[in-house]
């Protein structure tokens, strides 16, 4: 099945006739329930904070720093070292 959901909202918005509303709905919820694998709900967003004065750490903005957890991947990669 081939849908495209703006065109069907738009087209839902419009009609009044019944079977036509229950045919938009049943092909909305199999675009969301099965043709889409997962939908997004949810971003996680996290920081990571790096105490320079007594470690080794990439300058700011570093590339290397542009990762998850960075605490954890610069010390693999030897980058975040302890000075003191």
């Amino acid at each position: 099945m081939t849908v495209n959901p703006s065109d069907r909202l738009s087209v839902l918005s419009e009609t009044a006739d019944e079977e036509l509303i229950q045919e938009i709905i049943n092909e909305q919820a199999w675009v969301t329930n099965v043709d889409l694998p997962m939908i997004p709900v949810m971003e996680k967003q996290e920081q990571t904070f790096l105490a320079t004065d007594q470690w080794s750490v990439p300058e700011q903005g570093a590339e290397i720093s542009q990762v998850r957890w960075a605490n954890a991947w610069l010390i693999r990669q030897g980058e975040l070292q302890y000075n003191g």
